[in-house]
């Protein structure tokens, strides 16, 4: 006699069926089974800020790389794993773990910052980027005033004295004071 059953085996996971008309103990082992990775993706982060925290570089790295490959289009996983990345010197890593972190929210604060830093970092070809990014960001952050100090640098280092000043005068406007960058020094002197 062969028994007929309406739910599907625990081994499969749902494939079409909207969750809320499925009662199956595949869709409560499958949501079980994201929640435990979330949990575990959190640990990893918790380890990786504490690494980082005390400049265990290598180990707040790979615990990063832990929970991006779990949730590999989290913003903050991607904003802290470029941010250990660019700390142990390895920018091309950090621009694209900071591209994913732009490109999965588009309203985290700081990540256009960094990412053109990071083409800042870069140098030649790269500075036209940068100059891009830290527009963005000051789109979106019309008060930055470090965004604005970063791309006024950006603009001396490309010879555009005129706009370097006046990204310099907006970011001493929004309180952003700092060291004139060697860039910006030969402007100064003039």
């Amino acid at each position: 006699m062969a028994a007929s059953s309406s739910t599907a085996p625990a081994t499969q996971t749902p494939t079409s069926a909207p969750l809320r008309d499925v009662e199956s103990p595949a869709i409560v082992n499958w949501n079980a089974f994201d929640e435990l990775n979330i949990n575990v993706a959190r640990i990893h982060l918790k380890h990786g800020y504490a690494a980082f925290l005390t400049n265990d570089i290598k180990s707040s790295v790979t615990s990063y790389e832990q929970a991006a490959n779990i949730l590999p289009e989290d913003p903050y996983v991607n904003y802290a794993l470029a941010l250990a990345y660019r700390r142990q010197g390895n920018l091309r890593k950090a621009r694209s773990s900071l591209k994913k972190a732009a490109f999965h929210s588009s309203g985290f604060i700081d990540a256009y910052y960094q990412l053109g830093d990071i083409y800042r970092l870069m140098g030649g070809p790269s500075l036209e980027k940068a100059r891009r990014c830290f527009i963005a960001e000051i789109k979106r952050y019309p008060t930055h005033g470090r965004a604005y100090q970063a791309l006024s640098e950006v603009l001396a280092s490309m010879g555009e004295r005129q706009k370097s000043m006046e990204a310099a005068r907006r970011a001493a406007q929004y309180g952003y004071r700092q060291e004139l960058g060697p860039a910006l020094a030969q402007y100064a002197a003039v």
